[in-house]
């Protein structure tokens, strides 16, 4: 019997089906964080110039790194959001062939 089946592996690359829906909501998130972001710097930037002392120190010294944190989580979640959308997955399959095999 010339012919023999054998069981072959081979590498399979694919993309999850479920990173593309993940990959839009991080996206979304991150557009919306980059917008709340720049709400609160024009927040901070349209607050009473007549507001004076310490009150008005002790709240700028609390509050006005907030924008730029928040666009830098937006920032890292539209960059999170890129990575999931090319995520890729290698999967082990195994098959059977029928192969030739000479006699001996």
């Amino acid at each position: 019997m010339p012919y023999v089946t054998v069981t072959v592996k081979r590498k399979v690359e694919y993309q999850p089906p479920e990173a593309q829906t993940i990959s839009a909501r991080v996206d979304r998130a991150g557009r919306e964080a980059k917008e709340i972001g720049l709400e609160a710097r024009r927040a901070l930037s349209t607050l009473d110039p007549t507001w004076e002392g310490r009150s008005r120190s002790g709240y700028f010294d609390e509050h006005a790194s907030a924008p730029a944190l928040i666009e830098e989580v937006a920032a890292e979640a539209e960059a999170t959001a890129k990575q999931i959308a090319g995520m890729r997955v290698w999967v082990w399959e195994t098959e059977e062939r029928l192969v030739w095999q000479p006699d001996p």
